[in-house]
């Protein structure tokens, strides 16, 4: 095992391994993985049912990080910051005054900061320069968001501004072995293995499940951060504990083309479900798939409902190019990436695709709006989807619903709020 791959790593080994490595290996840091009956990876609290044959027992909430045992070390290596200087960075892109003003209110200090902005706002173009002068002080940058989406968005925006710099992207199904980086890009999850190793750690989409509320991820930015370092927090529907949390706020409630954020139109059908339970489509959806020529995400509530209605547009649209896709699709990956291929048309999805992905000239329909499962933060960010790029900067967002809906309303306020606060032009005091 490389020393370098220690470096603020958390690994896992047999108890006769870790006296080998600390031989090898004099800065080597262990710890017992089980310690006063708690997990010492993701401080869960051992329940009786967590034992093996042999006696010794195990952690059953981290489970699907690989085993830790009562017969298990924690070992790791302080992170040394042994990176080269650092030369340039490749972007010819500009930042808009409201970016900038982010930009500087973040380099203003060394605490955390939340970053609260709309969808569209570019608040992966406003780490560029943030990463760049990290990276000039040798400090070692961690990128992560809850949802592997978000991460293979930003992953090759990243790359390409910072085509130098060796970086390595972690996610549950990634072929890429881990290696030691100044600069690692990965899912919430991933934190779990790291330990004092981040000098900057920012959090995109904060407030997003699976990370948010999440006790398996509670502690793991703070001790994935070194003590020294900071965190930076970005999303564009914050929640109350996210706003008191930092104590450094910054908000922009503008779109970096400066147009605004596009409305929701609501259009009531109430039997919508039983129609497309015996193979039918509504009106007003027939309609629009005669007519449309731009890509479009279907949003429905729940998994079932991706399958039905995927096999009657194909019924009732031979020729229309559409998949499916949920949470539990092992293909996930590359249908998103046929959509920005613009290989298929329609992509029917839940709410996995509220956030990350990024697509020009994309309409959205929300089947079945008034359901449980769209929540007024995620109908937000499924209308934020839309008019995202310069070269079509509006677009359709129409919620289907059976009934008049309160989370589709509290959307609709919220959007044309945020919108009369882009007008305005007046900076608003979090």
């Amino acid at each position: 095992m490389l020393m370098s791959n220690l470096y603020g790593r958390l690994v896992v080994v047999r108890n006769t391994q870790a006296q080998a490595l600390q031989t090898k290996y004099p800065q080597l840091q262990v710890q017992a993985a089980i310690k006063d009956n708690y997990c010492q990876r993701c401080y869960a609290q051992i329940m009786k049912a967590w034992q093996l044959p042999n006696g010794h027992r195990y952690c059953g909430r981290c489970l699907q990080f690989g085993r830790v045992t009562t017969q298990d070390i924690l070992v790791s290596v302080p992170e040394p910051n042994r990176f080269p200087p650092f030369e340039n960075w490749q972007w010819s892109g500009q930042l808009t005054a409201a970016q900038m003003q982010v930009v500087a209110e973040i380099n203003h200090h060394q605490h955390h900061h939340l970053v609260w902005a709309v969808t569209g706002a570019g608040k992966t173009e406003m780490l560029f320069p943030i990463i760049a002068q990290a990276l000039a002080n040798k400090q070692r940058i961690c990128i992560a968001a809850p949802r592997i989406d978000v991460i293979l968005e930003i992953a090759p925006r990243i790359v390409a501004v910072f085509p130098n710099i060796p970086l390595v992207v972690l996610y549950g199904q990634a072929e890429e072995p881990y290696h030691y980086t100044q600069l690692v890009i990965c899912t919430t999850h991933q934190l779990l293995n790291f330990t004092a190793a981040f000098d900057l750690l920012v959090i995109d989409e904060i407030d997003a499940f699976p990370f948010v509320n999440n006790p398996l991820l509670k502690h793991t930015p703070k001790r994935a951060l070194k003590a020294t370092g900071r965190l930076i927090g970005l999303t564009a529907t914050p929640t109350v504990r996210h706003l008191l949390q930092f104590q450094k706020r910054s908000y922009l409630p503008a779109r970096f083309h400066g147009h605004p954020l596009p409305r929701i139109n609501v259009r009531q059908v109430s039997k919508w479900r039983q129609l497309i339970n015996t193979q039918q489509l509504p009106a007003l959806l027939t309609k629009y798939l005669q007519q449309n020529k731009h890509q479009c995400l279907i949003f429905v509530p729940t998994i079932r409902e991706t399958k039905i209605l995927e096999h009657i547009i194909q019924r009732h649209f031979k020729t229309l190019a559409i998949m499916s896709v949920s949470a539990q699709d092992l293909q996930r990956t590359e249908k998103v990436q046929l959509m920005r291929q613009r290989k298929i048309q329609y992509l029917i999805t839940t709410t996995i695709l509220e956030r990350g992905v990024t697509l020009p000239d994309i309409d959205v329909i929300i089947l079945g709006a008034d359901h449980p499962n769209f929540t007024s933060r995620s109908l937000l960010q499924i209308a934020g989807r839309v008019g995202r790029k310069i070269s079509r900067p509006t677009g359709l967002v129409l919620a289907i619903v059976s009934q008049p809906s309160w989370q589709v309303l509290v959307a609709q306020l919220t959007i044309k709020w945020l919108n009369h606060q882009a007008n305005k032009g007046v900076k608003h005091e979090l």
